[in-house]
């Protein structure tokens, strides 16, 4: 049955009916001092209904907020996480140029640049960059804010400082702005994870792989903004897990290293070995001749590979030319590894990034500087893109309306690339796809009203 908490005045008009009922007294005119002892116990109970109410209340997650929905997931199964804090603002979008280019050079991970319109404001590599004889440029290095929170947002070419990085490097730049720098996480956020970490305690359905990623977080703080469990039909038993931060993951790689052996004297040899997690199946050499794929099962996730036909004794293997995840993305596939279901395979991969090109026509406000309102409206679209997540469509009246949150931009149209024709909504070919809009991908225009 429904438990409403009753008012002073309920429990007032009570007490006084049984009062009067049991011991005759009469004296219960405002004012008198029976009443008035009556009045003071029945606000006491009064806040007990309350209490009792708002503990009822609290095992919705949907009922509370702040503190108290932090207090009701720290009673959650399975080692809950807190609520986040501010997440640091990333990506793979910093290039790095020298001008000598004679001999090969290698920029250490760790590498420190930053902005001259702030100087406090800093960012570090998440992997190393390297240059070959003759390159001048390495684009794609994955960076990541020192600061953590919105602060770190920028556009793009604002990240232009050498701060502690090889005085090789002639100049830096951010080709592409950062979005995904947050403060510390809201209640609707917290709650979602809450759901969907409940959901997920059998840790077997596609649901407990994607709260599983969301609530990851690996060695450098670095955390993941979306997750989806792509199952393929075509291959029972194989799950690719799509994960974002909302920067596309792409600088998160290197080139594996040389793995060679030798088997050993006596027996046969039927499974080699490589670093994992690795992007794609390395080259497999046996005996210096070169592998057919098809005539080796793979298992880059693992850094396994099962030979079909055992080598033999005393023989030389080697596996090369690939490359491997590093960061969040390596970290979440040891994790998952230890959590798949038997005779499963579980991948962590980045999404496939597909560019979206339209133009945008904008009608400043009156009196608005039009330079600012084209960079305004290209920094709001860059960033509504960059918060879709791998699968979600791109829905043209949603980006308006992002665009339009800007009180000096009086209009804006989305028009399919040099075009006059509006442009459509976009839909990713796959949940494996994720949809993202750079500065090259964006005509802008100006439009003034008469």
């Amino acid at each position: 049955m429904p438990y409403d908490p009753r008012t002073a005045q309920d429990i007032v008009r009570s007490l006084a009916a049984r009062m009067v009922a049991r011991s005759g007294f009469s004296d219960l005119v405002r004012g008198s001092r029976v009443l008035g002892m009556v009045g003071a116990v029945a606000e006491e109970l009064a806040g007990v209904e309350l209490r009792i109410a708002n503990v009822r209340d609290s095992f919705s997650l949907d009922s509370v907020s702040g503190s108290d929905l932090d207090e009701r997931l720290r009673d959650f199964p399975g080692d809950f996480p807190t609520r986040r804090g501010s997440i640091a603002a990333a990506g793979s979008v910093l290039t790095i140029q020298r001008t000598d280019t004679a001999a090969p050079l290698n920029v250490p991970s760790g590498s420190i640049v930053g902005r001259s319109d702030e100087g406090s404001i800093t960012y570090q590599t998440q992997a190393a960059a390297a240059f070959i004889v003759g390159q001048a440029s390495v684009t794609g290095v994955a960076i990541v804010c020192t600061t953590p929170g919105e602060t770190g947002n920028c556009v793009a070419g604002q990240i232009d400082k050498m701060v502690s990085i090889s005085d090789e490097i002639t100049s830096v730049t951010n080709t592409a702005g950062l979005t995904n720098g947050s403060a510390q996480e809201t209640d609707d956020s917290l709650r979602s994870r809450g759901y969907r970490h409940l959901s997920s305690l059998a840790q077997c359905q596609p649901s407990a792989l994607e709260s599983f990623a969301l609530n990851f977080e690996a060695d450098d703080g670095s955390v993941l903004s979306y997750a989806r469990a792509y199952e393929d039909p075509r291959n029972p038993g194989y799950t690719e897990l799509v994960v974002d931060d909302g920067s596309g993951m792409a600088g998160l790689k290197r080139i594996g290293l040389i793995v060679t052996n030798t088997t050993g004297p006596v027996g046969a040899l039927t499974q080699v070995w490589h670093e994992a997690a690795a992007v794609d199946t390395p080259f497999l050499t046996i005996g210096g001749v070169v592998q057919d794929p098809a005539d080796f099962v793979s298992h880059p996730e693992k850094g396994l590979i099962w030979l079909d036909t055992p080598m033999a004794a005393a023989t030389i293997w080697a596996c090369f030319s690939y490359e491997v995840y590093t960061g969040i993305l390596a970290e979440l596939q040891t994790g998952i590894n230890e959590r798949r279901a038997a005779g499963t395979r579980v991948r962590v991969v980045p999404p496939t990034i597909q560019g979206e090109q339209f133009d945008m026509v904008v009608v400043p406000a009156q009196g608005a500087d039009l330079s600012d309102v084209q960079t305004s409206a290209l920094n709001a679209a860059i960033s509504f893109t960059s918060a879709l997540g791998p699968g979600d469509p791109l829905y043209v009246s949603q980006l308006v309306a992002a665009i339009l949150i800007d009180t000096t931009i009086l209009n804006v149209f989305i028009r399919e690339p040099g075009s006059s024709t509006h442009a459509d909504d976009r839909y990713p070919v796959s949940d494996r796809y994720v949809l993202r809009s750079t500065s090259l991908d964006i005509t802008i225009t100006t439009e003034t009203v008469s």
